[in-house]
């Protein structure tokens, strides 16, 4: 029987001035793990009837403050595991017309329905992936995603 949550969806933002937000996690399962903005994808019966950017979209709305026009593309970056739970995040990289001001004022938070980060981490260059990389308490689809973005995700 269908739960409606067989799958979740992570996303990370990428700004229209080219910085990427990460959040220390404020909820109770993962408090004070650094991760993105995830959520349950809805259940559909066909595979091929999952909507990505409605699912997405709902999340940024939730935990952002975004609107679903704020969003102009997103690409799959890969598909991650939990070590020892067995969870399955596919996780992206979306684009949004938004820039890092948006993120670092009090409108993001005042907009967002669900507040699951306490703060967020601007990255800005690809060498500060490098740096972020060596924290420990790294949710496993955030530090995929890092691992596979680029200097060209930041030109």
């Amino acid at each position: 029987i269908p739960t409606g949550k067989e799958g979740t969806l992570s996303t990370a933002f990428l700004t229209s001035d080219k910085s990427l937000f990460i959040g220390e996690r404020n909820n109770d399962d993962d408090y004070g793990q650094i991760g993105l903005v995830s959520g349950y994808m809805e259940y559909q019966e066909k595979l091929g009837d999952i909507n990505i950017m409605k699912n997405l979209s709902r999340e940024a709305n939730e935990e952002l403050g975004m609107d679903p026009s704020d969003i102009h593309s997103a690409e799959i970056v890969g598909v991650f595991t939990h070590p020892f739970r067995g969870d399955v995040d596919i996780t992206y990289l979306a684009r949004t017309k938004l820039t890092k001001d948006y993120c670092l004022s009090g409108e993001r938070k005042k907009n967002a329905k669900d507040v699951e980060h306490k703060k967020f981490i601007e990255i800005d260059s690809y060498n500060q992936i490098q740096k972020i990389l060596s924290i420990k308490n790294i949710q496993y689809p955030a530090r995929g995603l890092l691992e596979n973005l680029t200097t060209n995700d930041f030109d």
